[in-house]
């Protein structure tokens, strides 16, 4: 008898590694929390201890250039069947202490993060695995995608990351001694 496995319905994350100049990397971090005080969310929806920005437009050249590189990576291997697009981000500052609880953004067709500071111990980005079979893990002793309960990425200053909108993700807690930075989006469809 000849046993064949299928590893079925898969769930896609993406990162790109963009080189970015410690000048323009040095701008962005100042444009972040530039941007966190003068537009402050008042009730973060899934930072506990942390600060966000409100969802803002502003251009800023230096940002939408590693942006749009980055996008249009990840467009290559999503090859989406509908335009995608970026209205609004939002900035987040994890000083130590803080963490991301498990969220997920509706009505969003990815949901992409760019790190700029990530210092050691600064929180994994913690993917959680939508399949039901994870809950039974502990009844095989074999290690498949399918009974993981979690994947987690250690970001790193420079990585853009994008994850289904439907896909539950959240953020460890921040145990190093200095903020973790980055600029979060959703891409939409239309």
């Amino acid at each position: 008898m000849d046993l064949k496995e299928y590893q079925l319905f898969t769930s896609p994350v993406w990162t790109f590694e963009n080189t970015i100049d410690p000048v323009t990397l040095d701008l962005l971090i100042k444009f972040s929390y530039d941007t966190v005080e003068r537009y402050p969310m008042e009730t973060p929806i899934s930072k506990r201890n942390g600060r966000n920005s409100e969802w803002v437009s502003i251009p800023n050249p230096a940002l939408l250039e590693v942006l749009q590189a980055a996008i249009h990576q990840i467009k290559l291997v999503y090859q989406p069947t509908v335009p995608l697009n970026l209205k609004k981000y939002w900035v987040n500052i994890n000083p130590p202490g803080a963490y991301n609880v498990r969220h997920n953004h509706p009505n969003t067709v990815l949901a992409c993060t760019l790190y700029l500071q990530t210092p050691e111990n600064s929180g994994d980005f913690v993917v959680h695995n939508p399949n039901p079979a994870a809950m039974f893990a502990a009844y095989s002793n074999k290690r498949a995608h399918y009974n993981f309960s979690e994947f987690r990425i250690t970001p790193t200053p420079g990585m853009f990351l994008a994850v289904p909108g439907w896909l539950d993700h959240s953020v460890d807690l921040n145990t190093s001694d200095s903020d973790r930075i980055s600029i979060s989006m959703n891409l939409s469809a239309g």
